[in-house]
């Protein structure tokens, strides 16, 4: 892996497709990781078809907030 690229979601599957549709054209030695905080949208039911090597979906059941 060259790098691992993560990005929190909620909700927004279009917005979350067209950052995909970006990323999936790196190389595929680059890791590409989602971390769904309980969206209620289509997201889960699209983003688990995705079937790539570099590709991590994971998908919470609470929508978690860090306050700092």
């Amino acid at each position: 892996m060259k790098i691992s690229i993560v990005i929190p979601i909620f909700n927004k599957y279009q917005f979350t497709k067209a950052c995909l549709n970006d990323l999936f054209k790196l190389p595929e030695d680059n890791e590409i990781i989602i971390v769904d905080n309980a969206s209620t949208d289509e997201s889960y039911a699209e983003l688990s078809k995705i079937n790539k090597t570099n590709f991590v979906y994971i998908k919470n059941n609470v929508n978690y907030i860090i306050k700092i």
